[in-house]
């Protein structure tokens, strides 16, 4: 995992001091969450890409290149089932704190908080400046590898992660629906399910514009 860490294009060390520069304590290594959010995701993707494991990203990310006016908070990737242990030990062994939702905001939120693993990528903790990057096992999301395609990574301008897949528009559209099927018409999944293709529809197939959309829901009640 260091060998990994030092090839990262974002620094992670102190910057060098003059040779004069006698230091009151040996060199450490930079906490992760002194990066910014999107810088923090990128050295999270790099070390996972670099494990070999399959990044697809989700939710605001996919639906932004829809044209879905999204303000980002949280940073979604589908990952494969049987990778989602090692993602997991990946992203706590890097630093980034594991918060587990409460029941009130389960409650509210449903299976896109109970089925998602929460890392915190911000060291502010008060509820209106937390980010997190979150991993979810492709199952959830009914989407398979035949409806996926590669590209470029879209959570930061220059990244290190060289590439992401992403499902394709259809994929995304069936999905939705396919999620649909698996539960009760007034069940908060369900409400979130219907609130993300009426983004769709409005934003990608009606083309409408408005202001940005935060996406402040799920955290608000931690």
């Amino acid at each position: 995992m260091s060998e990994i860490l030092t090839e990262t294009c974002i620094p992670l060390m102190p910057p060098k001091q003059p040779k004069h520069y006698l230091p009151l304590s040996p060199p450490h290594r930079t906490d992760i969450l002194d990066n910014k959010p999107p810088e923090v995701v990128d050295i999270a993707l790099f070390v996972l890409q670099r494990l070999s494991v399959k990044l697809i990203e989700w939710q605001g990310l996919a639906h932004r290149r829809m044209n879905v006016p999204i303000l980002l908070r949280d940073y979604s990737y589908l990952v494969p089932d049987t990778q989602v242990l090692q993602a997991s030990k990946v992203l706590s062994q890097l630093g980034l704190p594991l918060e587990d939702p409460s029941t009130h905001v389960i409650s509210i939120s449903g299976d896109f908080d109970s089925r998602g693993e929460y890392y915190r990528i911000t060291r502010h903790t008060s509820p209106f400046l937390l980010q997190y990057i979150v991993i979810y096992p492709q199952s959830f999301a009914t989407i398979s590898d035949a409806e996926l395609e590669e590209t470029t990574p879209s959570h930061i301008l220059s990244p290190c992660c060289s590439k992401v897949f992403v499902p394709t528009v259809p994929a995304i559209y069936a999905s939705i629906m396919r999620m649909m099927l698996n539960y009760p018409q007034h069940s908060p999944t369900m409400y979130q399910l219907q609130s993300d293709l009426s983004e769709l529809i409005g934003y990608h197939l009606l083309g409408l514009s408005g202001a940005m959309l935060a996406r402040t829901k799920r955290r608000s009640g931690k």
